[in-house]
């Protein structure tokens, strides 16, 4: 088993762009856990434990239909929270531009696994670029105001390809390792 999801990696713009709003807010550090700037992404699907068999039935099919997307751009743009600013867990950095692209493969990607046992999501599905995961509850927070307001973008992605991901939990953090590439058309 490995645990296991599907991502787009994000342009090396955004990259920078993150870790400069990662310099922005210090005082969200210790809060939240801010996630690999290293590696930025747009998850499409996390999968968890996944098993050897499942890789080979979806392989196949997924690689057939990717190769039928034409290569798209998007663009990040604002920043936000879920649920709530008053309670949030996640801060995000928002999808602008390409939103129907990515909405498409996050579809193919659900049917595909649905039809080999995995259970659809059952929350809708919001394209994202986390940029951190509250660690312990916070109330208001002045730091989460300013970082709301913060003035991110837009910067521009291409898509060329979709990966599937298997996520390596170490003490100092998750490795991203590729396992299969689908190359977009």
């Amino acid at each position: 088993m490995k645990r296991t999801f599907f991502a787009i990696k994000v342009s090396e713009t955004t990259k920078q762009a993150l870790q400069k709003m990662e310099l922005a807010f210090p005082q969200l550090t210790e809060k939240i856990k801010i996630a690999n700037s290293e590696n930025p992404h747009i998850t499409l699907k996390f999968l968890g434990d996944t098993s050897e068999e499942v890789f080979e039935t979806v392989d196949t099919a997924l690689r057939q239909e990717m190769a039928q997307i034409s290569t798209f751009s998007f663009t990040c743009n604002g920043t936000g929270c879920f649920p709530k600013p008053s309670h949030p867990s996640v801060l995000w950095v928002g999808i602008n531009k390409g939103l129907i692209n990515i909405e498409k493969i996050h579809r193919l990607i659900e049917q595909h696994l649905e039809k080999s046992g995995f259970e659809k999501e059952k929350k809708k599905f919001i394209p994202h670029l986390t940029f951190g995961r509250v660690k312990k509850e916070l109330k208001r927070l002045d730091a989460i105001d300013a970082f709301l307001k913060y003035k991110f973008g837009p910067t521009e992605n291409l898509v060329h390809e979709v990966i599937w991901f298997e996520s390596l939990l170490t003490s100092w953090g998750a490795i991203h390792k590729p396992l299969r590439i689908y190359k977009l058309k």
